[in-house]
C-alpha cells in the first residue's frame, strides 16, 4: 500500500495511466516468482530463518530503490518552481477523518468495502461447492488440495496475461473510468450463472474470471483513482481504506454468510444477493467516475 501510496504522490494523472500497469505487472511477477524463489530455496535446505534474512535483505533493496526513484524525481523537479510545485501544507487531520468528510474518498472507501464483501461472499460460495464435491472423492483432503491448487494456478496465469496484453491498452483506450466498470459487469454474469446453475465448473470459472480481473485490471485502476488526489490523501486517507474498509468488507461477508446460512440459503441464493450487491457497486462506480471527472479535469 505504501508503494503504491509512493507512486500515487510523484506520478501526475497522465503519467500514472501510462505507468500503473507496468507497476501492477511487477507486483504480479513479483509474487509469481517470489513463490517459486521460496519454494526452491526450502527444497535446498534452507530454513525459515536463513529465509528471513534473505526477506530482510530484499527489503533493504526496495528501499534503496525507493530513495533512487525519490531523489530522481527531485533533480527533475529542480529548478524554477510554480506554485502548483510547492508541496501542499501537512494535514494533521487523520485519514479516517479525510474519508468521511470528503466524498469522493468516501465513495472509493465504499467501492473497496463492497467489492471485498462480494468477492469474499462468492469464495464461500466456491468453498461450500467444493467442500459438497470432496464427500464424493476417495480422498477428501487430497481432491480439495488439488482443486484449489489448480484454481490459484489458472487466476496468478490469467492475472498475469491481463496485466501483460490487456490492462495498459483498456485504461488507455477506456480510460479509468470505464475501465472501473469492467469486474462488476463480469461479477454480474458469473453470479447470474450460478444462481441458475450450482454445477462446480461453471462456479470455478466464474471466479477465476472475476479473481484474476479483480487483481490485475481492477487493482491497477483503483490505485489510479489517488492520482488527482492531495497528498495528504495518498498518504492518509488510502492507507485508512486499504486496511479498515477492506478488512471491514471481510468481517461484513462473514455476517453475510452467517445470517443466510442462518435462514437456509441455498448457493443460488447467496449468487442472487450477489448480483443485488453487484448492482449496487454498478451505481457506485458511475458516482465515482463523475467525482473523478471533477478532480481530474478529463475526459478519460
Amino acid at each position: 500500500a505504501q508503494a503504491w501510496s509512493f507512486a500515487n504522490d510523484i506520478y501526475t494523472s497522465e503519467q500514472g495511466k501510462r505507468l500503473f500497469p507496468l507497476v501492477a505487472f511487477g507486483s504480479s511477477i513479483g509474487a509469481v516468482a517470489g513463490s517459486q524463489i521460496a519454494g526452491l530455496l526450502f527444497g535446498s535446505g534452507i530454513g525459515s530463518f536463513e529465509m528471513m534474512l534473505i526477506a530482510a535483505a530484499i527489503l533493504g533493496g526496495c528501499l534503496l530503490l525507493t530513495n533512487l526513484v525519490g531523489a530522481r524525481e527531485k533533480a527533475a523537479m529542480s529548478g524554477p518552481r510554480t506554485a502548483e510545485d510547492v508541496p501542499e501544507v501537512e494535514d494533521k487531520t487523520n485519514g479516517f477523518t479525510m474519508v468521511m468528510r470528503d466524498r469522493y474518498l468516501l465513495l472509493i472507501a465504499l467501492l473497496m468495502l463492497l467489492t471485498n464483501v462480494v468477492n469474499t461472499t462468492g469464495e464461500y460460495i466456491l468453498g461450500k461447492k467444493v467442500s459438497e464435491a470432496a464427500m464424493a472423492a476417495a480422498s477428501q483432503e487430497s481432491f480439495i488440495g488439488g482443486f484449489y491448487a489448480g484454481f490459484f494456478t489458472w487466476v496468478n496465469t490469467l492475472s498475469a496475461i491481463l496485466q501483460i496484453f490487456l490492462v495498459s491498452r483498456i485504461i488507455r483506450v477506456a480510460g479509468v473510468r470505464r475501465a472501473l466498470f469492467v469486474l462488476p459487469l463480469i461479477a454480474l454474469g458469473g453470479y447470474a450463472l450460478m444462481a441458475f446453475s450450482s454445477v462446480l465448473g461453471v462456479i470455478r470459472i466464474a471466479k477465476i474470471l472475476e479473481n484474476s480481473t479483480d487483481y490485475s485490471l481492477q487493482n491497477t485502476t483503483r490505485q489510479a483513482l489517488f492520482l488527482p488526489t492531495s497528498r495528504a490523501a495518498k498518504y492518509k486517507a488510502k492507507q485508512a481504506i486499504d486496511t479498515f474498509f477492506v478488512r471491514s468488507g471481510d468481517v461484513l461477508s462473514a455476517g453475510v454468510v452467517f445470517a443466510g446460512t442462518s435462514l437456509g440459503f441455498a448457493t443460488g441464493h447467496f449468487a442472487m444477493l450477489n448480483m443485488g450487491l453487484v448492482l449496487f457497486w454498478l451505481v457506485l462506480v458511475a458516482a465515482i467516475g463523475r467525482n473523478h471527472r471533477r478532480l481530474a479535469g478529463d475526459d478519460s
